[in-house]
């Protein structure tokens, strides 16, 4: 399926999280900003991207794909970057993030909500008496590795509900938009993916339906100059192809939780952590 600016709501029945993603974007309309929102079930075909190698021996069942590996939807690519945080350290390259979260002034960030322990990387919510009591969370951002397109797979869960788990491209320079939200979850039924563009923000939201957060899954965007495909465990299950709408800069992976309960929205109500057994890149040859 590919979304354009000008992509219509398709819905039958909402759900209490459809509704809130209508109203939302009817708020950023008023606002002055363009909102696709389209709800999407993913559709059985052949698996063509990477999904791990099982392994009973991987915290997640499945361990980072080997560089032999070829793919169908990624002919003409190598594997540029792999990671399966062993130690108890971030890898190389991996910086956390500390402070405020913009747009949330009660929310934080926290290098201390960051561990590496077993072969898994954990970002925690929880409430903070540093943070004066209200939640802090952990992000961190790969900013040793910048690239103008590419293809990303990330492997993990979320253990409870509350914030949102994302992973996303963003841009090297800090300059917002353009973002790629490959994963961006705050339920255990379904993950949001949101293409934000221009100088007004313009945006286009995702819905991934029926996909149990709780488990392991390998989220995944591949992206070029002319689309951008988001993946599920090795399939596509969306697909944007507005050429004003894709970035041609450099951007990097990030991985955080955020909370955003000044805003009634992603707001916890217990303790929550994001895992990730790895972490795995693509670029063309």
């Amino acid at each position: 399926m590919t979304a354009t600016e000008s992509a219509p709501v398709t819905v039958s029945t909402l759900s209490t999280r459809e509704k809130r993603l209508v109203w939302g974007a009817a708020l950023l309309f008023l606002a002055g900003i363009v909102v696709a929102i389209i709800l999407l079930w993913p559709t059985p075909q052949p698996l063509a991207y990477p999904v791990g190698i099982p392994s009973a021996t991987a915290p997640s069942g499945a361990s980072v794909p080997t560089a032999n590996q070829t793919f169908p939807g990624l002919v003409g690519y190598h594997q540029s970057y792999t990671t399966e945080f062993t130690g108890t350290s971030l890898p190389k390259g991996w910086l956390p993030f500390s402070g405020p979260i913009h747009g949330d002034g009660e929310a934080y960030y926290d290098p201390s909500h960051i561990s590496v322990t077993n072969g898994v990387l954990i970002l925690r919510t929880a409430k903070d008496r540093l943070n004066h009591g209200h939640w802090a969370t952990g992000g961190m951002c790969q900013c040793g590795i910048t690239h103008t397109s590419g293809a990303y797979f990330v492997r993990s869960r979320s253990v409870g509900v509350g914030p949102e788990n994302v992973a996303l491209l963003w841009p090297k320079t800090d300059t917002w938009p353009p973002a790629i939200e490959l994963l961006e979850s705050a339920t255990a039924r379904g993950t949001d993916a949101t293409l934000h563009w221009s100088k007004k923000n313009h945006v286009v939201m995702l819905a991934l339906q029926h996909t149990p957060m709780g488990q392991w899954n390998t989220w995944g965007v591949v992206w070029t100059s002319k689309h951008i495909i988001f993946v599920v465990n090795g399939r596509a299950w969306a697909e944007i192809s507005n050429a004003h709408a894709i970035p041609h800069i450099k951007m990097r992976l990030d991985l955080e939780q955020q909370s955003y309960c000044s805003l009634h929205f992603a707001c916890p109500t217990k303790p929550t952590t994001m895992q990730v057994d790895w972490v795995a890149e693509y670029q063309k040859n």
